[in-house]
């Protein structure tokens, strides 16, 4: 009986052994061919070449492909620069990006000409793609130096093919009247949208990269923060242009006073990671409690209320997806807002489909509820004060100098004043995850904008500080 439990699992080994090396043996014939290929549309570009090496490399996983051939294309560039030095000298790696190759290196070759050959929006997807993919293969460890180095290569080529002079603002018909419902009974919202032209197939507009909405009443226009229409589009400075352009376009159709809204995305990530909460001695110990309970606490409570209803509160994937509530088992709702009550101890909840109240029995602390909220990224009115000070000063951080926020700097520079600070002014799970909801307004006026953009190369955020 042993003899014959043993022969079974000898053979399913052996075949699992078989089995495994037929796959690394086709991975590195799939690599193989890739690699080939995308040599050949180096030396050979036409769009037969192109083609058959972006199918190539598809057949690949991608994080193995370009892992690897990142790491031989780097080996040969430092091979090559060696030669020329005295012997026994050798390059480390991170010095090719500090010099001029003698040849350009097949991967940026391609990565320049794909646009051109396979035209501007199949070509540019493909190069997103395959910088997205570096990205992860960069994350996912192993030669992360390598696929970084790689990723860096080909943002400066899209930076390239992304610059001002290639795209276009134009306004666009969105279909839907969600944002004018938003705004007041007297103002009109438009939506305008960053493209890159060439990219357009035929009547067909071309896609969108990036868009944002205006509200326009009277000689004011409010643009509100822009958004991008796929996240691979990060890090190309996309915002901030069409930003530019909507004001350019705003002011040619006669509006003089111009707003716009920035998003404190951050914001609890700065409180987390610095030293300014223990720097507060000014606030109330229950303040400081629940600001610390922000920053992490416990992610559930559950409790059966005065009705006998079991009702569990819960934040989810480290506040990413902010406070939700489930009452007796149901499907867990995001909160929108929330109001405690002391005498009776009760929680009034306010959800996307309506509201409730919650009767708290006597074993529940009030401020153990709030700190939970806080953790959701949902704060009491009492909190207003001293996290609206903490945000004035994330804003304008460090002090001197420009601001470190980007959306800020960009502003500032161009001429923007402060305006305010807007308490709860999103209610979405990403915004109370990221700023507790918090929005900032800047403000263009037509007269002063060359002054003020003047005064703050010359002394940065001060002229707002202080």
């Amino acid at each position: 009986m042993a003899l014959g439990l043993r022969i079974p699992h000898a053979f399913n080994r052996q075949r699992l052994v078989r089995l495994a090396f037929a796959r690394s043996q086709a991975r590195g014939c799939a690599y193989e061919s890739a690699s080939e290929a995308l040599i050949t549309a180096a030396r050979h570009p036409s769009q037969e070449t192109f083609r058959r090496c972006v199918a190539a490399i598809e057949s690949v996983p991608e994080g193995d492909f370009w892992l690897r051939f990142a790491a031989e294309e780097e080996e040969m560039q430092l091979q090559r620069l060696s030669s020329s030095l005295p012997k026994g000298v050798r390059l480390v790696p991170g010095l090719l990006e500090h010099v001029l190759p003698s040849e350009v290196p097949p991967t940026i070759e391609v990565v320049q000409l794909l646009p051109r050959i396979l035209g501007a929006r199949e070509g540019l997807s493909t190069v997103l793609s395959w910088r997205e993919a570096a990205r992860r293969a960069a994350q996912s460890g192993g030669a992360e130096m390598v696929a970084e180095r790689l990723e860096r290569r080909l943002d400066a080529v899209l930076a390239l093919w992304f610059h001002e002079g290639f795209l276009r603002t134009t306004e666009i018909d969105t279909g839907t009247k969600a944002e004018a419902a938003k705004a007041a009974e007297a103002a009109e919202t438009r939506c305008f949208a960053l493209s890159f032209p060439q990219m357009a197939e035929g009547p067909a507009l071309a896609p969108p990269l990036a868009t944002l909405h205006a509200v326009l009443r009277d000689s004011e226009a409010e643009m509100r923060e822009p958004q991008l229409c796929e996240a691979v589009l990060t890090g190309y400075g996309l915002e901030h242009l069409l930003l530019q352009q909507t004001k350019t376009q705003l002011r040619e159709q006669g509006f003089k006073e111009i707003s716009a809204t920035v998003n404190l995305r951050g914001f609890r990530h700065w409180l987390r990671s610095s030293s300014v909460l223990t720097q507060r001695p000014h606030f109330s110990q229950e303040v400081r409690a629940i600001l610390a309970a922000s920053c992490g606490s416990n992610s559930s409570l559950r409790f059966t209320d005065a009705s006998g209803d079991d009702v569990a509160f819960s934040v989810p994937e480290q506040g990413q997806r902010g406070l939700e509530v489930s009452i007796n088992g149901a499907d867990a709702k995001h909160v929108r807002r929330i109001k405690l009550q002391e005498d009776p101890a009760a929680v009034l909840v306010s959800l996307e489909e309506g509201a409730m109240q919650i009767d708290l029995p006597e074993e529940v602390e009030l401020l153990k509820l709030e700190k939970l909220c806080a953790f959701g990224g949902l704060l009491t009115p009492k909190m207003r004060q001293p996290v609206l000070q903490l945000a004035f000063e994330y804003l304008f951080w460090p002090g001197e100098g420009r601001a470190t926020h980007p959306d800020v700097d960009f502003h500032l520079s161009r001429g923007a004043d402060f305006v305010s600070l807007h308490w709860r002014a999103e209610e979405s799970p990403e915004a109370l995850a990221s700023s507790f909801g918090l929005l900032a307004t800047f403000n263009y006026k037509q007269d002063s904008e060359q002054k003020r953009a003047n005064d703050y190369t010359q002394n940065g955020v001060r002229t707002i500080v202080e």
